[in-house]
C-alpha cells in the first residue's frame, strides 16, 4: 500500500489490485492493465506518416504534431509527394505480383471492378506498402478527395483490401482519428474501422464511409465495389475517376465508438451500443443502436468516429487515467 502511494505521488502509472480470498479473481484486472500498458507503450514508440494535408472541411482534425508527440508519443512524419512518386516509379501495373494479387482478391471477395482499375489501385498500394516498411510507419493518414485522387486518378486507400497489410490507413488526413485507431488496434489486437456520423433517426445512429479494412469482416462478407469520385464543385477535375473500394460488412454485436480530439490532443469521447446491420451496396453504412443516442449527439466532437468491437469502457477508462486524457462518456 505504501508503494502504490509513492508511485502515484511520483506520477507513475500504477493501480492497486486486491485479490481477497480468491487470488485468481485478479487475473482479469491484471490482463486489462497489461493490455492498456502495452497499448500505451506501442503508441509512444509509433511513427505515422501523412500523405497530403487535412481535408478542408475537418476543422476538428487540426492538431500540432509536437503537442501530439508530447502528450501521446506518436511521431508524425510528412511524406513529400516526390518521395512517394519515387516508390511509385519502382512499381508497375504490369508486374506479375499485381496480377497475382488481383486473382487472389477475386477468389477471396465479391469483386465488382474491372481489372484495369484494380491494377492502378494495387500499384498505389504496393508503393505505399514499400514506403511504410522502409520508413517504419505504423499508419498513413491520406487526404484523398482534394489532393491524392485528382493527382493519381485513384483512391489511395485500396490497401484496405489486403488481408496481410501491415500499416493502418487513416482517412482524409485526419491524424487524430488515425492515432485513435492505433490506440484501439494496440488495445484489442483487432483493426477498427472509421465512420462519419451521418444521421440519427429513431434512436439509430448511422455511420457512413467509403470503405474499411477487409479484416473488419469475414471474407465472404467483403465486397470490392466500383465508386465514382465525389461529385462536388471543388472536385471537378476528378469527377470521372473510377475508384475500387473495399467494403466489409461488419458483424452485428456490441461496439464502442471513440474520438480523440482537442487542441491539446487530450480529450476522448466514448459511446457504446450495438451494431444492428450494415448496407454495403455502394458504400459502407453501419446502423448502430447506441445506449444514449441523444447524449452522443450533444457531445459529438468530430466527423470521424472509430468503431471497435466489444464494450471497451473499462480499458479506455484506465487508458485515459494513465495518459491523463479527459474522458467523456455518453
Amino acid at each position: 500500500v505504501s508503494a502504490i502511494g509513492a508511485l502515484r505521488d511520483r506520477g507513475r502509472r500504477a493501480r492497486l489490485v486486491v485479490s481477497g480470498d480468491e487470488p485468481a479473481s485478479v487475473l482479469p484486472q491484471l490482463n486489462l492493465m497489461a493490455r492498456v500498458a502495452f497499448s500505451i507503450s506501442r503508441l509512444q514508440d509509433t511513427r505515422l506518416g501523412t500523405l497530403g494535408g487535412i481535408l478542408p472541411n475537418l476543422p476538428a482534425a487540426q492538431y500540432h504534431r509536437d503537442i501530439l508527440a508530447d502528450k501521446l508519443g506518436p511521431q508524425v512524419v510528412h511524406i513529400p509527394i516526390a518521395l512517394f512518386n519515387a516508390f511509385l516509379s519502382t512499381n508497375d501495373e504490369s508486374d506479375p505480383s499485381v496480377n497475382k494479387e488481383i486473382r487472389s482478391l477475386r477468389r477471396a471477395f465479391d469483386v465488382r471492378v474491372e481489372d484495369g482499375i484494380l491494377r492502378k489501385a494495387t500499384r498505389f498500394h504496393h508503393a505505399l506498402r514499400d514506403l511504410t516498411r522502409q520508413h517504419r510507419l505504423a499508419a498513413v493518414a491520406m487526404e484523398c478527395h482534394t489532393e491524392l485522387t485528382p493527382l493519381f486518378d485513384i483512391n489511395p486507400c485500396f490497401g484496405f483490401a489486403d488481408v496481410d497489410r501491415d500499416y493502418l490507413i487513416g482517412c482524409e488526413g485526419d491524424v487524430l482519428a488515425t492515432v485513435n485507431m492505433l490506440m484501439m488496434l494496440f488495445l484489442t489486437g483487432k483493426e477498427p474501422c472509421l465512420g462519419d456520423v451521418y444521421a440519427v433517426r429513431d434512436g439509430i445512429v448511422t455511420l457512413v464511409h467509403c470503405g474499411a479494412g477487409c479484416r473488419v469482416a469475414a471474407p465472404e462478407m467483403v465486397v470490392i465495389a466500383e465508386q465514382d469520385a465525389p461529385d462536388n464543385p471543388g472536385l471537378r477535375e476528378c469527377r470521372d475517376t473510377k475508384m475500387a473500394m473495399c467494403i466489409p460488412n461488419p458483424p452485428a454485436g456490441e461496439i464502442t465508438l471513440s474520438r480523440l480530439y482537442g487542441q491539446g490532443c487530450d480529450q476522448l469521447h466514448v459511446a457504446c451500443g450495438t451494431v444492428l446491420d450494415a448496407d454495403i451496396r455502394d458504400r459502407l453504412k453501419i446502423h448502430i443502436r447506441l445506449h444514449n443516442p441523444d447524449g452522443f449527439m450533444e457531445q459529438v466532437c468530430g466527423n470521424h468516429y472509430v468503431l471497435s468491437h466489444g464494450d471497451l469502457r473499462p480499458e479506455i477508462r484506465l487508458l485515459c487515467e494513465w495518459l491523463k486524457l479527459r474522458l467523456t462518456e455518453t
